[in-house]
């Protein structure tokens, strides 16, 4: 949603109503689990409630850009509507879906169903390219609880963000002398 926050401060850039919400049904429509698009509008709405701030702090401001402000306050309140809509489905979800919980770190995780799909035995979600990987990530983290080990968030859930880089082979930062110690995983096609 960079088009409607800028990055220094916050406050609405181009900011329409309309086009705000347009772009938000587009953008919502690439995530999979009713998770991911709750995260989604929490992020959204966080950075709006920022803007709004931002404006409200600073009348100079706030009088140069009311009608961006207006349109805040409707984003505001469209992205909780869209929020409330979606919270049953989650905890309905969450009391019929119970998760594997993963013992391992996020890096062997994303190491491991990495090395699944690049030897055919796993096939990565249609979108194309590295998107692939969000689109996995989300996946898992809907069927696996994968705690962070180490660091500030260590004991809590991994993010979308972090078990998609730890997904991709390309920024994984297991070292393949450590992940061939993990996995030694023959091609598929050669097992049959």
């Amino acid at each position: 949603m960079e088009i409607l926050y800028s990055i220094g401060n916050n406050t609405p850039q181009n900011w329409r109503y309309e086009d705000a919400k347009i772009y938000f049904n587009e953008e919502i429509k690439g995530f999979i689990s009713v998770e991911g698009k709750i995260n989604f509008i929490k992020s959204h709405l966080e950075q709006t409630n920022k803007a709004i701030k931002n404006l409200n702090d600073n009348p100079d401001l706030l009088a140069l850009n009311k009608v961006f402000y207006e349109g805040g306050l409707l984003f505001r309140k469209f992205l909780q509507d869209e929020l409330n809509k979606l919270e049953p489905a989650m905890s309905e979800t969450k009391n019929n879906l119970q998760k594997l919980r993963w013992l391992g770190n996020p890096e062997q995780f994303g190491y491991i169903f990495g090395e699944l799909a690049s030897k055919g035995y796993l096939e990565l979600p249609t979108q194309q390219g590295e998107g692939a990987f969000s689109v996995l990530a989300e996946l898992c983290l809907k069927y696996f609880d994968i705690e962070v080990s180490k660091g500030k968030t260590k004991g809590k859930q991994t993010t979308r963000k972090n078990l998609e880089r730890s997904l991709n082979p390309k920024k994984n930062n297991l070292t393949d002398k450590k992940g061939k110690k993990i996995l030694n995983l023959p091609y598929c096609i050669d097992l049959k």
